[in-house]
């Protein structure tokens, strides 16, 4: 059954991946066109927001029904939206883009969540490595995604559709089919199996969703593993984004802007290319070995970014080790986290920690366009290194 289940999360990462990078590759853009660049700003941050905020119900369902029905659930509403910004490039109506946005941020949230399902039934030696196949499925969503954006774009325009409809068709119809995917293939449900056999845990009862949250806090705050695990995959996931984000926007500034797509995939490559060796990585030396490594490896490259100019080679290899330490964060972390805490307490545990990680993106995105525009990049690339300073304190504590 787990090796049906890692299969079976396989394959809706891989389609699933291909809706959100085609989504997150012209929704921004798709924005900027409809009304103006200030508003697509507005977008991005809303896109982000719903990606976070949309994690408690959808672990609030895995809760209480299973992965399954939580992973169909986010990949529906995200097909929603994205059905909705269909609607938005055929009539253009403004107001309609913003909810639009918010339902499809529930794509990420989805894609995310998934990686828990691996581990429901993983024995306890091989929960990195099974977690981390399932994130290294989004490598190929994540550059696949954007490179059919455009035909698709072309193939609609020429068919009599307006601009961007076509990928938002496609985003849409690779997400439902993501939906189908979990919805057939994940029978049983790898949780409720694991409720059945004794290792996940009584069944939540019904209601108290918000009880069950506060709960969740709590044991993330419990004791030192889940403490090193939320510390490690909420600030690495933070400093990724606010720097990478950015990156673009500093190349054009510098006049580089025609590296900009190698660069990004350098990144993306390091993001997802060589998880499954940081999950193997983790069961075998251990998840705080791995955290460590992976936070000096940040560490090393915004230093490396902040000092790189103009030099592309030298971006482009900080911002790939930038992928790569947020990789073991975010695998190590995860691993970590959820072997901390109450097999029953999970699904919230992990619903919240991706709450906290999409709200802190959020907001570390905007801020570092402030930043970025008052005192410069090399700044903020700099300034990112202190985020990460707790964690080596985490490491270094004992309860």
């Amino acid at each position: 059954m787990q090796r049906r289940t890692i299969a079976g999360l396989f394959a809706a990462q891989l389609v699933g991946g291909i809706g959100v990078g085609i989504g997150v590759a012209v929704g921004v853009l798709f924005a900027a066109r409809l009304a103006g660049e200030s508003v697509a700003g507005l977008a991005g941050a809303t896109l982000a927001v719903g990606s976070a905020l949309l994690a408690l119900p959808v672990a609030a369902w895995m809760r209480m029904r299973g992965r399954r029905f939580g992973l169909a659930m986010g990949y529906l509403i995200a097909a929603a939206g994205a059905a909705m910004l269909v609607v938005t490039a055929w009539l253009r109506p403004v107001p309609l883009l913003f909810p639009a946005m918010f339902l499809f941020g529930c794509a990420t949230t989805a894609n995310f969540q998934a990686r828990f399902a691996a581990v429901d039934l993983a024995p306890p030696a091989s929960r990195g490595r099974s977690l981390s196949v399932v994130i290294w499925a989004t490598t190929v969503g994540a550059v696949g995604g954007p490179l059919v954006a455009v035909p698709a774009d072309r193939l609609c325009r020429h068919l009599g559709g307006p601009p961007m409809t076509g990928p938002f068709l496609l985003s849409a119809s690779a997400l439902a089919l993501a939906a189908a995917i979990v919805t057939l293939v994940l029978r049983p449900d790898p949780l409720l199996l694991a409720r059945k056999a004794g290792l996940a845990g009584a069944p939540p009862r019904a209601g108290g969703q918000r009880s069950a949250f506060g709960e969740a806090g709590r044991q993330a705050l419990a004791n030192r593993g889940a403490r090193l695990g939320f510390a490690a995959v909420v600030s690495g996931h933070l400093v990724m984004l606010v720097v990478m984000s950015m990156t673009p926007i500093h190349l054009d500034h510098v006049g580089r802007p025609g590296v900009i797509s190698v660069v990004m995939s350098v990144h993306l490559a390091g993001m997802f290319g060589f998880a499954p060796l940081v999950g193997s990585a983790g069961d075998r030396f251990g998840g705080r070995v791995v955290i460590g490594g992976a936070t000096l490896l940040l560490m090393f490259s915004c230093a490396l970014a902040a000092s790189a100019g103009r030099d592309p080679l030298l971006l482009g290899l900080g911002i790939g080790l930038l992928g790569l330490g947020w990789s073991g964060t975010m695998i190590a972390g995860s691993t970590a986290l959820t072997e901390s805490v109450p097999e029953e307490s999970r699904p919230a545990v992990q619903g919240l920690l991706d709450l906290v990680m999409g709200l802190a993106g959020a907001g570390g995105t905007a801020i570092a366009g402030a930043v970025v525009a008052t005192v410069g990049y090399p700044a903020l690339a700099w300034s990112a290194i202190a985020v990460l300073l707790p964690l080596p304190v985490l490491l270094r504590t004992r309860q």
